[in-house]
């Protein structure tokens, strides 16, 4: 009897000694979690805090462009129409210069650079960003040429090529002219009625897989462009063209996979050049 109670006491034991130790094998993996979960809450929810920073800015920065009609620099002349460093009711003009003949002067390309560079000034050498105009799918029923840009302005940090050079990192601004590489198709519905669509990508498109996570905004515009009447006689028509006016923004890095000089400047690519600053 007393062999038996000695074997029920160790089994017990073991029992026991197996259960603890699957206790603290529980708890430890629970604290583990509890640490893992506590260390990256705090990182997670300041790049979530980032997100939406930079989201707000760029919708809010977008639309003091869209509606700018109070002058930034009350000091300016806003009488000199061909003035580029300030302009009011800036899209207004922008959309008068556009109605002749379906393109931006130079001057008007000018004052958006200037303008655009000038609200997005809090974020420079921090922030990349590129601003574009862009004509939508709908307006080819007029005959203009839908999946063009009217305007693209790109804004790019260059930094020192030596990583221990004092020097600061310079702000470009480049005009781009890219070329589309989309194709309009005729989709047919089940109600036989046809919508057309864009298929492939731009080098806008290309551009923003290069610079990694981004933050847009976008809007929706009218523009009209006047045709001339048939013989020179009678009041020109007027055919709607219909744009989307887009903001993306980006951290500025040096080591952004193939985000270079080629890629901005090539022709096949973003086909841009530098503005020169005023």
């Amino acid at each position: 009897m007393a062999v038996l109670r000695a074997i029920r006491m160790n089994q017990r034991g073991q029992a026991s000694l197996t259960d603890a130790l699957f206790f603290l094998l529980i708890v430890a993996g629970l604290s583990t979690l509890l640490f893992m979960f506590n260390t990256s809450y705090g990182k997670n929810v300041e790049l979530q805090l980032a997100r939406q920073y930079n989201s707000d800015y760029a919708q809010s920065a977008l639309k003091t462009i869209l509606y700018s009609s109070v002058p930034r620099n009350p000091e300016s002349s806003l009488d000199d129409l061909g003035s580029v460093e300030e302009i009011d009711y800036l899209m207004a003009v922008v959309k008068e210069d556009f109605a002749d003949d379906g393109a931006l002067t130079e001057t008007s390309k000018a004052r958006l650079v200037n303008y655009v560079g000038q609200v997005m000034y809090p974020l420079s050498r921090t922030f990349e960003y590129i601003f574009s105009i862009y004509i939508l799918p709908s307006t080819v029923l007029i005959g203009y040429p839908a999946g063009d840009y009217m305007f693209v302005m790109l804004s790019k940090t260059d930094f020192p090529l030596d990583p221990e050079s004092s020097e600061d990192p310079v702000l470009e601004h480049y005009l781009c002219n890219p070329p589309t590489e989309r194709s309009i198709i005729l989709v047919m519905g089940d109600d036989g009625i046809g919508t057309e669509q864009l298929i492939g990508e731009d080098a806008i498109d290309r551009l923003l897989v290069k610079v990694g996570e981004t933050a847009q905004s976008n809007a929706r515009m009218d523009f009209v462009k006047l045709t001339p009447a048939l013989g020179g006689a009678g009041a020109p028509s007027q055919g709607k063209v219909s744009a989307q006016v887009n903001l993306t923004i980006w951290v500025s890095t040096k080591s952004k996979s193939g985000f270079t000089e080629d890629f901005i400047t090539n022709p096949l690519d973003l086909n841009c050049e530098v503005f020169p600053q005023p």
